[in-house]
């Protein structure tokens, strides 16, 4: 089963595959680094943090408030030219299971590769919804350690 943080991805990176100038260079990625420069301009979307809560007492349902970071990857000083293109594209996310609000920018350099590069990093949060899991894990084992001494 798929948890709802990958659908997520999958969905902001649909929605700006091919809409940006960054073109297909948009990477559901927080464990590959870009140090390819010809991979440039780009996009990394990752989730780097989610709160948790009950949605209340009475139900089995979790509010689930993620941070989504997309990571806006340049040689040059087009990153606001980008950032103003992925805000474009996230507002026309009408999703019935999940909400984007966009909370703030970051702006940083990156002198490692041979050439400059600009990362402006745009945080949303994103809101959404899941059910409790059905049984917990020592409750599996219970229901098996009965039956196999049935079996006996």
């Amino acid at each position: 089963m798929t948890h709802r943080r990958s659908e997520i991805r999958a969905e902001v990176l649909k929605r700006l595959k091919d809409k940006t100038e960054a073109g297909n260079r948009v990477y559901d990625s927080k464990f590959t680094p870009i140090q390819n420069e010809t991979l440039f301009p780009c996009l990394v979307i990752f989730i780097t943090e989610e709160l948790v809560s009950e949605a209340s007492s009475a139900s089995e349902l979790y509010d689930r408030r993620a941070s989504l970071d997309i990571a806006v990857l340049t040689l040059s000083d087009i990153g606001d030219t980008l950032c103003a293109q992925v805000e474009t594209q996230m507002k026309q996310i009408n999703h019935p299971d999940f909400s984007f609000s966009l909370k703030g920018t970051k702006l940083d350099v990156n002198p490692a590769l041979t050439k400059t590069s600009y990362i402006t990093t745009l945080n949303y949060s994103c809101f959404y919804r899941t059910e409790e899991c059905a049984e917990s894990l020592s409750d599996s084992l219970n229901t098996l350690s009965l039956e196999l001494s049935h079996v006996q």
